[in-house]
């Protein structure tokens, strides 16, 4: 479930024209970020359905913005953003010490399970039926351990100053 974020975003997510000057950042800069924002604080749950003939349309949009080094655009980024990000680090902390925990606990605890059903295949006395079942099992756990562990990575709402490579991760990663 995805926290709804757009109360945090839109307060400071509405530019005013005197901050492009301020920052010395061309025009549609803040504009651009303010509309990254909101796209990102409505996320992808809000879906707009136009008719039963047209597919329902995903109310978020994905915006790059590029310039040269040395433009402002980080700090421009940071003064528009500020209430969003605070969001977004508050959420991480919270992933990190309720969520986070109770995944460990769970991955371990699948491990440990392996690890006792690699032992009774071992066993020189069990059974080609009881090993038959011990692989149902470790098939079971298993599967367990890759859902946890594609579970183990902090949530993430925006991303800066990343290549390619990295922004395809963590929009895979946050099934975008």
């Amino acid at each position: 479930e995805r926290a709804f974020v757009f109360d945090a975003a839109i307060f400071n997510a509405e530019p005013e024209p005197e901050l492009a000057v301020a920052l010395r950042v061309p025009d549609s800069m803040p504009g651009l970020m303010a509309l990254a924002l909101t796209s990102a604080s409505i996320g992808k749950g809000l879906v707009l359905k136009w008719s039963n003939e047209i597919p329902p349309t995903p109310a978020n949009v994905f915006v790059m913005l590029s310039a040269e080094s040395g433009t402002g655009k980080s700090v421009c980024y940071k003064k528009i953003a500020a209430s969003f990000l605070a969001f977004e680090r508050d959420m991480q902390e919270r992933w990190r010490k309720e969520v986070l925990p109770q995944l460990q606990g769970d991955l371990r605890y699948a491990e440990g399970q392996l690890k006792k059903l690699d032992r009774k295949l071992a066993k020189d006395s069990t059974t080609e039926q009881d090993a038959e079942r011990y692989r149902a099992e470790q098939k079971y756990h298993l599967a367990q351990k890759s859902v946890l562990e594609a579970k183990l990575h902090e949530p993430q709402l925006s991303i800066q100053d990343a290549t390619v490579e990295k922004l395809a991760t963590v929009m895979h990663r946050s099934e975008e």
